[in-house]
């Protein structure tokens, strides 16, 4: 019984080194490393592309549920990213002495994990806040020479794409 719980964490290690690998490794790991990367370069030159093109009232008309399973789809790649790399944080070199859980905080709270985090956490909260109170928002934003305090939260919501763009843009940029 021993045994095999040890062979199971040995693969469970050694998957995890490998995917470790994959999202750290950058040219040096092999063609899945390289596959993976030019697909999240794609993935956020299409979101990008598709945010620009969905301020665009006509295309936004026409192509919104084309443009609302682009995000969707973002928002799933970049999550499961993001997951992924919370994982793998117990590879880290420098941060193998501690724990498992101490390294995944060490990654959370490290630049590469909140620009992680950045990049996820606009459509979480969208879902979140949008969802519990977009009811509330139309209910109670029915004047239209008045402007509730909330309603930064609203245009914030609905800008959501865009500020998302501009964030990626900024952090390629610098």
């Amino acid at each position: 019984m021993a045994g095999t719980a040890r062979s199971r964490l040995d693969r469970i290690g050694r998957s995890r080194q490998r995917l470790y690998n994959v999202l750290e490794l950058g040219s040096g790991g092999g063609r899945l490393t390289a596959a993976v990367s030019w697909a999240s370069i794609v993935l956020i030159a299409v979101t990008l592309a598709a945010t620009v093109l969905e301020t665009v009232p006509s295309l936004a008309n026409a192509h919104s549920s084309l443009f609302e399973v682009i995000e969707y789809a973002a928002l799933a790649a970049f999550s499961a990213e993001r997951l992924a790399r919370l994982w793998t944080a117990a590879e880290y070199a420098r941060w193998k002495r501690l724990g498992p859980v101490q390294c995944r905080l060490r990654f959370a709270v490290s630049p590469p994990g909140l620009i992680d985090l950045a990049a996820v956490l606009p459509f979480w909260l969208s879902f979140a806040v949008a969802s519990g109170f977009k009811a509330f928002l139309v209910s109670s934003s029915r004047h239209d020479d008045i402007h509730p305090p909330w309603a930064l939260l609203e245009a914030l919501y609905a800008e959501r794409r865009a500020l998302l763009g501009y964030f990626v843009i900024l952090c390629g940029v610098s």
